[in-house]
């Protein structure tokens, strides 16, 4: 099977040529043949070319977020903006995540760290699990912690239980089978809730 994209009246945007179309945030299409994807908006024009190495395990998010866009080749992993223009350009990342409040989450070996968007490293590739920013805190994984880090790689609290993101600004700590809700600074506001 071949697919294409046409608008709502009808008319043929994209001609049906495609194994898999993605449709991803921002009227973002993920466009996929033989194997190889790019990016294609709804205003009817490519933002990358059909030429990246297709991952059939991911989301249409794993490739874009409606801003920025994840460039696969083999042994190369780049994020362009919407502009065309690339974050990275750098292959000593196995893995480069979209940037989050300026700073890009990457992972290398294992470990995962924070660079700004001059590929500057901010905090160190050291944490065993590390969530995007949200807002100017982050959720990090170090040995058995659970550590909530803020845009500079400070501590702000940890845990020896996982904490969840609840809302912007509470968070939900495992307590057994029941859950605790902690405020920014890690202090309890609600003790033992179940499930």
């Amino acid at each position: 099977n071949q697919y294409g994209i046409v608008n709502s009246s009808g008319k043929n945007i994209l001609n049906p040529e495609f194994e898999v179309i993605l449709r991803a945030k921002n009227d973002i299409y993920v466009m996929v043949r033989h194997n190889q994807y790019g990016f294609f908006n709804a205003k009817g024009c490519f933002i990358a070319q059909v030429i990246f190495d297709f991952q059939k395990d991911k989301t249409a998010e794993y490739f874009t977020d409606g801003n920025y866009f994840r460039l696969i080749k083999p042994k190369k992993q780049e994020v362009m903006d919407a502009n065309g223009f690339i974050i990275n350009k750098s292959t000593q990342y196995d893995e480069i995540f979209f940037p989050k409040n300026n700073l890009l989450r990457v992972r290398k070996k294992n470990k995962y760290g924070f660079l700004d968007k001059k590929m500057h490293m901010v905090i160190p590739l050291k944490y065993s699990m590390a969530e995007d920013f949200e807002g100017e805190l982050a959720i990090v994984t170090l040995k058995e912690k659970t550590i909530v880090i803020n845009s500079k790689g400070e501590e702000i609290f940890l845990s020896i239980t996982p904490l969840q993101r609840f809302s912007e600004n509470i968070f939900r700590q495992e307590n057994g089978e029941n859950f605790n809700l902690l405020n920014l600074q890690g202090k309890i506001l609600f003790e033992n809730i179940q499930f």
